[in-house]
């Protein structure tokens, strides 16, 4: 499929993984700063102001544009750039073992369905419920943090859940005795023996929708990304690779891909160069 979308010739070009130089004006190397960018194929003009962040091609106008980030980062940013020059003389492409993003975005999605098995085996839910206000669901992509690269007792893992303010466990489980009313909230009949295992199913699937890049999976992220409309198949390519090792950690079956420590460096340093990218984002 990413040859038919992209050309062979440009497609290996698009999987030539580099060390950009800091961004001064643009997001895009030698950009100007003006260039059009895209969430998904489909144009897209949204007139409620709820659905603005759908907004399909952008420009530098809109609100969504990536901003390029303050130059105080330049300082971590050439040190990262060190990092992953050194990497790419020896690994110049994704069809290396050592390629950064395809390694990165499984272990994520492993990780993930790691941490969503761990949740449902020991009864807790990380919050997904029904009350008057809708659906509610604390399973998704804003509520998942970077470790420190040197992070003790890591086990070469990148991430950590939060947000668990809503969380709950099966034992205290009360949603099983209500129904929804309307907008109201009443007693039920008889206790709803099978809402525990309903409402994980939506957590889980809720989960990997927001990793897939739903933008309207949650009130707690956008999932907007825009990019040049010739990255779109490699960002689509990415997102099923992170969605089928999500499946496979959540299934317990062993990774295609296992922890790598020596793309440790390599990898924190491009994930610092992301974060620093999106430092003027907001979820």
């Amino acid at each position: 499929p990413l040859n038919a979308l992209a050309g062979a010739s440009k497609l290996r070009e698009l999987l030539k993984e580099r060390a950009p130089s800091f961004p001064s004006k643009s997001i895009l190397p030698s950009g100007k700063g003006d260039e059009e960018l895209w969430i998904a194929y489909d144009k897209c003009t949204p007139k409620n102001v709820e659905l603005m962040h759908t907004k399909n091609p952008i420009g530098a106008s809109d609100d969504a544009y990536p901003k390029t980030p303050d130059p105080a980062w330049a300082k971590l940013w050439t040190k990262c750039q060190k990092v992953l020059e050194e990497h790419y003389s020896k690994a110049p492409n994704a069809t290396t073992a050592a390629a950064l993003l395809p390694y990165i975005y499984y272990r994520f999605g492993y990780e993930c369905g790691t941490i969503q098995r761990a949740m449902t085996d020991n009864g807790v839910s990380w919050g997904t419920y029904e009350d008057p206000l809708g659906y509610h669901c604390n399973a998704h992509a804003n509520n998942l943090v970077l470790l420190a690269e040197d992070a003790k007792n890591h086990n070469g893992t990148f991430l950590a859940p939060l947000d668990l303010d809503m969380s709950f466990t099966q034992d205290n489980f009360i949603f099983s005795h209500y129904v929804m009313d309307g907008k109201k909230i009443k007693k039920a009949a008889k206790k709803d023996d099978g809402k525990w295992s309903t409402y994980l199913k939506q957590e889980v699937t809720g989960f990997l929708k927001t990793l897939s890049g739903d933008m309207g999976g949650s009130t707690g992220v956008t999932n907007v990304s825009p990019l040049p409309k010739n990255m779109l198949p490699l960002k689509i390519a990415l997102r099923d690779v992170m969605a089928k090792a999500f499946w496979t950690a959540y299934s317990k079956e062993k990774p295609e891909i296992e922890v790598d420590p020596k793309l440790r460096a390599p990898a924190y340093a491009l994930l610092k160069m992301a974060l620093i990218m999106t430092s003027k984002c907001i979820a």
